[in-house]
Protein backbone atom coordinates (compact mmCIF):
# COMPACT_ATOMS: atom_id res chain seq x y z
CA UNK A 1 0.00 0.00 0.00
CA UNK A 2 3.09 2.49 0.51
CA UNK A 3 4.16 1.57 -2.95
CA UNK A 4 0.66 2.60 -4.11
CA UNK A 5 -0.11 5.43 -1.78
CA UNK A 6 3.42 6.99 -3.40
CA UNK A 7 1.86 6.62 -6.98
CA UNK A 8 -0.87 9.01 -5.90
CA UNK A 9 -2.98 5.50 -5.57
CA UNK A 10 -5.55 5.84 -2.09
CA UNK A 11 -6.01 2.45 -1.01
CA UNK A 12 -9.51 2.14 1.08
CA UNK A 13 -11.31 -0.92 2.57
CA UNK A 14 -14.48 0.92 1.58
CA UNK A 15 -16.13 -0.96 -1.06
CA UNK A 16 -18.08 1.57 -2.31
CA UNK A 17 -14.96 4.26 -3.03
CA UNK A 18 -14.43 4.10 -6.99
CA UNK A 19 -10.87 5.24 -8.40
CA UNK A 20 -9.98 8.06 -9.96
CA UNK A 21 -8.74 8.04 -13.36
CA UNK A 22 -5.83 8.78 -12.67
CA UNK A 23 -5.52 6.36 -10.54
CA UNK A 24 -6.54 3.44 -12.49
CA UNK A 25 -3.65 4.65 -15.33
CA UNK A 26 -1.01 4.05 -12.52
CA UNK A 27 -2.15 0.85 -11.37
CA UNK A 28 -2.45 -0.67 -14.50
CA UNK A 29 0.97 1.32 -15.14
CA UNK A 30 2.35 -0.86 -11.96
CA UNK A 31 0.91 -3.95 -12.39
CA UNK A 32 2.06 -4.27 -15.94
CA UNK A 33 5.96 -2.98 -14.87
CA UNK A 34 5.28 -6.04 -11.62
CA UNK A 35 4.10 -8.61 -14.32
CA UNK A 36 6.66 -7.76 -16.98
CA UNK A 37 9.54 -8.03 -14.14
CA UNK A 38 8.28 -11.15 -12.79
CA UNK A 39 8.15 -12.96 -15.98
CA UNK A 40 11.34 -11.53 -16.96
CA UNK A 41 13.13 -12.70 -14.07
CA UNK A 42 11.20 -16.50 -13.81
CA UNK A 43 12.81 -16.66 -17.94
CA UNK A 44 16.09 -15.45 -16.64
CA UNK A 45 16.54 -17.75 -13.81
CA UNK A 46 15.06 -21.08 -16.32
CA UNK A 47 18.05 -20.82 -18.62
CA UNK A 48 20.27 -20.39 -15.77
CA UNK A 49 18.93 -23.69 -14.32
CA UNK A 50 18.45 -25.44 -17.41
CA UNK A 51 22.20 -25.32 -18.17
CA UNK A 52 23.52 -26.44 -14.87
CA UNK A 53 23.79 -29.77 -14.07
CA UNK A 54 21.07 -30.11 -10.95
CA UNK A 55 23.54 -30.05 -7.65
CA UNK A 56 22.91 -26.65 -7.10
CA UNK A 57 19.33 -27.48 -5.49
CA UNK A 58 17.05 -30.55 -4.33
CA UNK A 59 14.37 -28.74 -6.28
CA UNK A 60 16.70 -27.95 -9.32
CA UNK A 61 16.16 -29.77 -12.40
CA UNK A 62 19.37 -31.49 -14.00
CA UNK A 63 20.46 -29.47 -17.02
CA UNK A 64 22.77 -29.63 -20.12
CA UNK A 65 26.02 -29.71 -17.69
CA UNK A 66 24.67 -32.84 -16.37
CA UNK A 67 23.31 -34.58 -19.70
CA UNK A 68 26.63 -33.43 -21.99
CA UNK A 69 29.16 -33.27 -19.23
CA UNK A 70 32.47 -32.33 -19.30
CA UNK A 71 33.11 -35.66 -17.61
CA UNK A 72 30.81 -38.09 -19.10
CA UNK A 73 32.05 -41.62 -17.64
CA UNK A 74 30.78 -40.24 -14.21
CA UNK A 75 26.98 -40.52 -12.56
CA UNK A 76 23.85 -42.39 -13.20
CA UNK A 77 21.55 -40.40 -15.80
CA UNK A 78 18.64 -41.47 -16.40
CA UNK A 79 18.58 -44.75 -14.79
CA UNK A 80 21.60 -45.89 -16.68
CA UNK A 81 25.38 -45.48 -14.75
CA UNK A 82 27.80 -44.25 -17.59
CA UNK A 83 30.52 -45.66 -15.38
CA UNK A 84 30.06 -48.84 -17.04
CA UNK A 85 28.13 -48.68 -19.82
CA UNK A 86 30.23 -46.92 -22.67
CA UNK A 87 27.54 -45.95 -25.01
CA UNK A 88 25.98 -43.50 -22.73
CA UNK A 89 28.55 -40.98 -22.40
CA UNK A 90 29.14 -38.02 -24.60
CA UNK A 91 32.07 -36.98 -26.74
CA UNK A 92 34.01 -34.22 -24.88
CA UNK A 93 37.45 -32.31 -25.96
CA UNK A 94 38.55 -30.04 -23.01
CA UNK A 95 41.39 -26.91 -22.62
CA UNK A 96 42.05 -26.87 -25.92
CA UNK A 97 45.10 -24.82 -26.85
CA UNK A 98 43.94 -21.91 -29.23
CA UNK A 99 47.72 -20.85 -29.15
CA UNK A 100 48.24 -24.09 -31.74
CA UNK A 101 46.99 -23.04 -35.53
CA UNK A 102 44.20 -25.00 -36.54
CA UNK A 103 43.96 -27.05 -33.35
CA UNK A 104 40.58 -25.66 -32.18
CA UNK A 105 38.93 -26.31 -35.82
CA UNK A 106 40.73 -29.72 -35.85
CA UNK A 107 38.62 -30.20 -32.13
CA UNK A 108 35.44 -29.46 -34.18
CA UNK A 109 36.05 -31.87 -36.58
CA UNK A 110 36.44 -34.45 -34.68
CA UNK A 111 33.90 -33.95 -32.49
CA UNK A 112 31.38 -33.79 -35.16
CA UNK A 113 32.96 -37.22 -36.21
CA UNK A 114 32.22 -38.41 -33.23
CA UNK A 115 28.75 -37.52 -32.66
CA UNK A 116 27.80 -38.64 -35.97
CA UNK A 117 29.46 -41.83 -35.49
CA UNK A 118 28.67 -42.88 -31.81
CA UNK A 119 25.42 -41.06 -31.87
CA UNK A 120 24.27 -41.97 -35.56
CA UNK A 121 22.97 -38.29 -36.54
CA UNK A 122 24.68 -35.18 -37.27
CA UNK A 123 24.47 -32.09 -34.13
CA UNK A 124 22.09 -29.66 -36.02
CA UNK A 125 22.27 -26.93 -33.15
CA UNK A 126 25.98 -25.00 -31.52
CA UNK A 127 26.10 -23.17 -28.80
CA UNK A 128 29.04 -21.26 -26.95
CA UNK A 129 30.18 -18.58 -24.97
CA UNK A 130 31.46 -15.88 -25.62
CA UNK A 131 35.39 -16.36 -25.30
CA UNK A 132 34.84 -19.34 -27.56
CA UNK A 133 32.77 -17.66 -30.06
CA UNK A 134 35.45 -15.20 -30.19
CA UNK A 135 38.31 -17.94 -30.55
CA UNK A 136 35.96 -19.86 -33.06
CA UNK A 137 35.74 -16.32 -35.32
CA UNK A 138 39.56 -15.89 -35.22
CA UNK A 139 40.23 -19.23 -36.03
CA UNK A 140 37.73 -19.48 -39.08
CA UNK A 141 39.37 -16.83 -40.90
CA UNK A 142 36.52 -14.76 -41.24
CA UNK A 143 37.12 -12.14 -44.21
CA UNK A 144 36.38 -8.57 -43.82
CA UNK A 145 33.22 -7.14 -44.77
CA UNK A 146 34.07 -3.88 -46.42
CA UNK A 147 31.02 -1.62 -48.24
CA UNK A 148 32.76 0.73 -50.46
CA UNK A 149 29.48 3.61 -51.37
CA UNK A 150 29.97 6.00 -54.22
CA UNK A 151 27.71 8.81 -53.44
CA UNK A 152 29.75 11.53 -55.23
CA UNK A 153 30.77 12.78 -52.03
CA UNK A 154 34.50 10.71 -52.22
CA UNK A 155 35.94 8.43 -49.18
CA UNK A 156 35.05 5.09 -47.95
CA UNK A 157 33.40 3.24 -45.15
CA UNK A 158 34.67 -0.15 -43.71
CA UNK A 159 32.80 -2.32 -41.22
CA UNK A 160 34.99 -5.05 -39.74
CA UNK A 161 32.05 -6.54 -37.95
CA UNK A 162 31.11 -10.37 -38.21
CA UNK A 163 27.42 -11.04 -38.79
CA UNK A 164 27.40 -14.42 -38.12
CA UNK A 165 29.62 -17.81 -38.62
CA UNK A 166 29.08 -21.07 -39.04
CA UNK A 167 30.64 -24.81 -39.07
CA UNK A 168 29.57 -27.14 -41.13
CA UNK A 169 27.10 -24.91 -42.54
CA UNK A 170 25.58 -25.00 -39.06
CA UNK A 171 24.73 -21.28 -37.27
CA UNK A 172 27.86 -20.33 -34.15
CA UNK A 173 25.17 -19.28 -31.46
CA UNK A 174 26.83 -17.25 -28.99
CA UNK A 175 24.43 -17.55 -25.17
CA UNK A 176 24.88 -15.14 -22.86
CA UNK A 177 23.60 -17.09 -20.77
CA UNK A 178 27.02 -18.84 -20.33
CA UNK A 179 28.81 -15.63 -19.81
CA UNK A 180 26.16 -14.54 -16.69
CA UNK A 181 26.69 -17.97 -15.39
CA UNK A 182 30.06 -17.38 -15.03
CA UNK A 183 29.12 -14.18 -13.15
CA UNK A 184 27.32 -16.11 -10.78
CA UNK A 185 29.31 -19.64 -10.29
CA UNK A 186 32.44 -17.90 -10.00
CA UNK A 187 35.52 -19.94 -10.47
CA UNK A 188 35.53 -23.40 -11.93
CA UNK A 189 37.28 -25.77 -14.27
CA UNK A 190 35.34 -25.59 -17.18
CA UNK A 191 34.54 -21.84 -17.32
CA UNK A 192 31.11 -21.45 -19.33
CA UNK A 193 32.41 -18.68 -21.77
CA UNK A 194 34.67 -21.28 -22.83
CA UNK A 195 32.74 -23.87 -23.31
CA UNK A 196 30.89 -24.96 -26.80
CA UNK A 197 28.34 -27.49 -27.14
CA UNK A 198 27.34 -29.55 -30.34
CA UNK A 199 23.65 -30.56 -29.79
CA UNK A 200 20.97 -32.63 -31.47
CA UNK A 201 17.60 -31.41 -30.97
CA UNK A 202 15.95 -34.80 -31.95
CA UNK A 203 17.56 -36.36 -28.59
CA UNK A 204 17.78 -33.49 -26.27
CA UNK A 205 14.70 -32.18 -25.36
CA UNK A 206 12.98 -29.49 -22.88
CA UNK A 207 10.46 -30.96 -21.74
CA UNK A 208 7.48 -28.92 -20.08
CA UNK A 209 5.08 -30.57 -17.41
CA UNK A 210 1.55 -30.34 -18.84
CA UNK A 211 -0.52 -27.49 -16.72
CA UNK A 212 2.22 -26.68 -15.16
CA UNK A 213 4.57 -24.41 -17.20
CA UNK A 214 4.33 -20.77 -16.54
CA UNK A 215 1.26 -21.16 -14.37
CA UNK A 216 -0.13 -17.03 -12.93
CA UNK A 217 0.01 -17.66 -9.43
CA UNK A 218 -2.46 -14.83 -7.56
CA UNK A 219 -2.24 -15.93 -3.86
CA UNK A 220 -4.58 -14.15 -1.32
CA UNK A 221 -3.55 -11.45 1.09
CA UNK A 222 -2.71 -12.54 4.08
CA UNK A 223 -4.58 -11.38 7.35
CA UNK A 224 -1.71 -9.12 8.73
CA UNK A 225 0.27 -7.85 5.44
CA UNK A 226 -1.64 -4.96 3.51
CA UNK A 227 0.22 -6.19 0.65
CA UNK A 228 -0.80 -8.39 -2.64
CA UNK A 229 0.98 -10.86 -4.02
CA UNK A 230 1.00 -13.02 -7.43
CA UNK A 231 3.50 -14.58 -9.04
CA UNK A 232 4.33 -17.49 -11.47
CA UNK A 233 5.68 -20.84 -11.47
CA UNK A 234 6.81 -23.76 -13.74
CA UNK A 235 7.64 -26.80 -13.72
CA UNK A 236 9.46 -29.14 -16.52
CA UNK A 237 12.17 -31.26 -17.29
CA UNK A 238 14.89 -31.67 -20.02
CA UNK A 239 15.49 -35.47 -21.29
CA UNK A 240 18.17 -37.24 -23.46
CA UNK A 241 18.05 -40.49 -25.30
CA UNK A 242 21.55 -39.98 -26.87
CA UNK A 243 23.79 -38.86 -25.22
CA UNK A 244 26.52 -40.05 -27.35
CA UNK A 245 24.86 -37.82 -30.60
CA UNK A 246 26.34 -34.75 -28.56
CA UNK A 247 29.88 -32.97 -27.40
CA UNK A 248 30.97 -30.45 -25.42
CA UNK A 249 34.24 -28.36 -26.15
CA UNK A 250 36.08 -25.96 -24.15
CA UNK A 251 39.04 -23.76 -25.04
CA UNK A 252 42.12 -23.58 -22.38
Amino acid sequence: ETELANNGIIMTDDSEAQPTEAEKIQLVSLIKEGWTTLKEGLQENLALDALRDGSQSGLAVPGLDLIVSTTPSVGVIGGIDASTATYWRNNVSLSINTGTAGLLVSEMEKMWRACTRYGGMQPDFIVCGSKFYDAYRDASNQQTNRQIITNGKGGVNTDAGTDNVYFKGKLVVWDPDFDALDDLLGAITYPWAKRCYLLHSKVVKLRPYKGRWMIVRKPARMYDRYSHFFGMTTDFAITTKKRNANAVLSIG
